[in-house]
């Protein structure tokens, strides 16, 4: 039986995998120039394109049975859709999660050790009181750190912050236990928790029920949170609402990399509030990562030659990750 795949994300795939997909016995195909029996006769497709895809799910004639995604977020899928044709999906999930969570515990000592004094300083040639710096400085295994979300980001964070000393609190749907983490508990059951935080990283995937989950009723719960940080998705945090308690005291400090609209406009009020480090969904940026794509590709594509399933990294179409 001959297996196609449709390759929408050549950029992430070299010559050597794709001769391995070759030995496989797997027909890589390219989307310019397919007539519509070959776009039928697709079994696997590697990355996104939505057009394509709704020329594919279109056809009662398509063959299509899994799409390998290059990105481990999934809210930008037709869900029910994919569902309603039985389609399988897989992420690259784990495949950016040591860079994010490099790049969380930099934004954390960045301001836990008020780097941003010591640059102002230079600017201004100033040699600062270092006496009067430490009172501005604080160690990570002091601060109370609770993360939104366990799944693979968090717990590489977790990982790095325990090098620390620092053992935080995880925040799940079901309140399940995860590595790394002193204790967790559910999404419904977080006030408290919150309520005493120091720190707050937002790792959650997007969902009905993480949409705008950090909105006006969450920060209201915060009186002196030291630092906020998304790297999840930025539709589950309300700006407005952030900028509101940073305005107000309430939050002295954030750290985004994902924003309702990304771009950031450039009038949008997020450039000018202080104590606030804007970065362009750049967390996982590494030269690095198409390997370990590619390794997930593999495996799935060898245990879908074997029975048609999936051996790592399936997502569930209905629960949204």
């Amino acid at each position: 039986m001959s297996i196609n795949l449709l390759n929408l994300a050549p950029g992430k795939l070299s010559a050597t995998d794709l001769q391995a997909i070759t030995n496989l016995g797997v027909t890589v195909l390219n989307p310019t120039g397919l007539t519509p029996a070959q776009f039928d006769s697709v079994d696997i497709v590697f990355g996104w394109n939505g057009d394509v895809i709704d020329q594919l799910l279109n056809s009662s004639q398509s063959n299509l049975k899994w799409i390998q995604l290059t990105s481990a977020g999934i809210d930008y899928l037709p869900l029910k859709r994919l569902a309603e044709h039985h389609i399988m999906v897989s992420n690259v999930s784990g495949a950016y999660s040591q860079p994010i969570a490099e790049s969380v515990i930099a934004f954390i000592l960045f301001y836990t050790r008020d780097l941003s004094a010591l640059l102002t300083a230079k600017q201004n040639h100033s040699w600062l009181d270092k006496n009067e710096l430490a009172t501005h400085m604080s160690l990570l295994k002091q601060q109370k750190v609770v993360i939104f979300g366990t799944g693979s980001i968090a717990q590489h964070i977790a990982k790095l912050l325990n090098g620390f000393g620092n053992f935080p609190v995880g925040i799940n749907h079901s309140g399940h236990p995860a590595d790394g983490f002193s204790s967790t508990e559910t999404l419904t059951n977080a006030a408290d928790v919150v309520k005493t935080a120091d720190i707050i990283i937002n790792t959650l995937p997007l969902t009905a029920e993480t949409t705008d989950y950090f909105n006006a009723d969450f920060f209201d719960l915060i009186q002196d949170l030291n630092i906020f940080i998304s790297v999840g998705r930025g539709k589950s945090l309300d700006q407005t609402a952030l900028l509101s308690a940073m305005r107000t005291n309430r939050v002295h400090r954030a750290a985004l990399d994902v924003f309702q609209q990304e771009p950031v406009p450039a009038d949008s009020p997020l450039w000018d509030q202080p104590n606030l480090i804007v970065s362009p969904h750049a967390t996982p940026g590494i030269d690095g990562t198409n390997p370990i794509i590619f390794d997930i590709l593999e495996k799935n594509l060898r245990q879908f030659i074997v029975d048609g399933t999936l051996a790592t990294n399936q997502v569930d179409l209905q629960r949204g990750y």
